[in-house]
C-alpha cells in the first residue's frame, strides 16, 4: 500500500489542495515533536527538511512545484520558514505552523490520531534530528546530475536564486532521463545563452522557461509566449553553433 495523503478541507477551499497537504505534513511533524519536546525554539515546534527529501516525500510534485507552494504558504500566513544553511545552494529549511493554522485546525476540532496522519504507520520521515533553526547541516549536493566540471559555471550563472536553481535542477534531471544530459561545457553555455536572450536577464522567466521545457519533455529552452524580451546585454557569450542535444 503506498503513502497516503491528508488535509484540511477549510484550507483547500481558502488557499488550495497543494497548501493544505503541504501544511497538514508540517502540521503533524510540528505535533510530534512538540509531543516529543524536540525541535523546540523559542516555545515554537519546527520541523525540518531539504527539498530533496520533500521530492521524495512529494513525488507527484517537482521541485519547482514544491518551491511555489512554500512561497504561497508564507506569503498566506500559513507557515515560518527559516533557512538552516550560510551556502546559497544548501537548502536545508526549518518550518512552523503560524497561529492561523493552529486556529482553523483547532476550530474544526481536528487532531493528529492514526487516521489524521499523513503517511502509513510504517512510513518515514526522510530527515529529523535535534537541531534548533539556524544550525548547520549536510544537504544533498545541487545538480547532481551534471558533470563536476560544470557545476561551477551554473552555479555562478544562478546565483542566490532559488527558484531558477530548482528548475534548472529539474530540467537536468528530464534531461538525464531521457538519456540526453547536458555533458559539455559547450552545450550547458548554449543553453545559458539562450536563457539569457529569451528572459532578457529576468531570473523569474527564465525558471518558468525551464519548467515549460521539463514539463513538455524539451531539450532545448524556448521563449515564453506573449513575452517580450527587453535587450540586455548576455550573460555569457559564445559561438552559436549546435553542440550535443
Amino acid at each position: 500500500m503506498g503513502m497516503q495523503y491528508y488535509f484540511d478541507v477549510g484550507l483547500a477551499e481558502r488557499y488550495s489542495v497543494d497548501e493544505a497537504i503541504f501544511v497538514h505534513n508540517i502540521a503533524y511533524w510540528c505535533w510530534k515533536n512538540e509531543c516529543n519536546g524536540k525541535n523546540i525554539h523559542e516555545g515554537t515546534a519546527w520541523t525540518y527538511n531539504t527539498t530533496a527529501a520533500l521530492v521524495k516525500l512529494f513525488p507527484f510534485w517537482t521541485k519547482s512545484q514544491i518551491e511555489r507552494i512554500i512561497k504561497k504558504c508564507v506569503e498566506h500566513g500559513l507557515l515560518l520558514v527559516c533557512i538552516n544553511n550560510q551556502k546559497a545552494m544548501d537548502r536545508t529549511r526549518s518550518f512552523a505552523i503560524t497561529e492561523i493554522v493552529k486556529c482553523i485546525y483547532r476550530n474544526r476540532e481536528m487532531d493528529f490520531s492514526e487516521s489524521g496522519k499523513p503517511f502509513n504507520e510504517n512510513e518515514k520521515c526522510y530527515k529529523e534530528t535535534n537541531n534548533k533553526p539556524n544550525s548547520n547541516t549536510d544537504s544533498t549536493e545541487p545538480f547532481a546530475v551534471l558533470p563536476q566540471a560544470l557545476k561551477p559555471k551554473l552555479i555562478k550563472f544562478i546565483g542566490d536564486n532559488q527558484e531558477l536553481a530548482d528548475a534548472f535542477d529539474g530540467f537536468l534531471q528530464m534531461r538525464q532521463g531521457k538519456k540526453k544530459p547536458i555533458k559539455t561545457d559547450r552545450a550547458l553555455t548554449l543553453t545559458l545563452n539562450r536563457l539569457t536572450e529569451y528572459s532578457g536577464g529576468d531570473k523569474h522567466v527564465m525558471a518558468q522557461m525551464l519548467d515549460n521545457s521539463t514539463e513538455a519533455c524539451w531539450d532545448k529552452v524556448y521563449p515564453l509566449k506573449d513575452t517580450a524580451v527587453p535587450a540586455t546585454d548576455s550573460t555569457v557569450i559564445v559561438d552559436r553553433g549546435e553542440d550535443e542535444w
